[in-house]
């Protein structure tokens, strides 16, 4: 139950019931860091690599990476704190904000690919020639409406328990706004690449006819 009297300004803690949980998300999520950082090394170590898939392979890897770095650094703060038996405390305002937004980062390195097919439709079925930076400012556009969803937590939400923080704003619309825009951006990319795909069957099909 919660108290009526709860606002963003009251302090919240990361329980220490959350640190088993917590501690294997980290490992997981710290390996798959790992291992995204290592292919950046490979592609930037390969110049002939890294000109060829600049914006395809290396923006999805690269983007990825970067877009886990605000989810793996609040895991290893949580892990050394809980494992230290401290239980971190903040406002509830800071908690639902670093939580809000790690969820939006985490959606918006889903959602990389999505650029990408975009960037590939223009140049194989438009036959346009396109700047590497469309992918960035394509997906610069989709991280602003996923953290625009974030903040919309703050007026739309409530105050709720929650594992991660004792208390903290959120909304349930909100979230099923973001994980629904998360599937469906994923599902159009995939739509996109069927489509590429027609595309380059009908072309090989008209080539060899001729």
């Amino acid at each position: 139950m919660i108290d009526s009297n709860i606002s963003l300004s009251t302090l919240t803690i990361t329980p220490l019931t959350y640190r088993d949980r917590i501690t294997v998300e980290f490992g997981v999520y710290g390996t798959c860091v790992v291992f995204n950082l290592l292919l950046c090394i490979f592609f930037v170590c390969r110049p002939h690599l890294l000109r060829s898939f600049k914006p395809t392979i290396f923006f999805v890897t690269l983007g990825t990476f970067v877009l886990s770095l605000p989810l793996f650094f609040l895991q290893f703060y949580l892990v050394v704190f809980l494992w230290s038996l401290v239980e971190p405390q903040y406002t509830v305002a800071v908690c639902t904000f670093v939580k809000c937004i790690t969820s939006s980062t985490t959606s918006c390195a889903q959602v990389l690919p999505l650029p990408v097919a975009i960037f590939r439709y223009f140049i194989v079925v438009r036959n346009r020639k396109m700047p590497s930076w469309f992918v960035v400012v394509v997906h610069s556009f989709i991280s602003v409406v996923f953290f625009v969803i974030a903040m919309l937590n703050y007026p739309l939400g409530e105050f709720e328990t929650n594992d991660q923080c004792a208390i903290l704003r959120f909304s349930k619309a909100m979230e099923a706004v973001r994980i629904s825009l998360t599937l469906g951006l994923n599902l159009f990319a995939v739509f996109i690449n069927v489509a590429i795909y027609t595309f380059v069957k009908k072309y090989d099909k008209r080539s060899f006819g001729q």
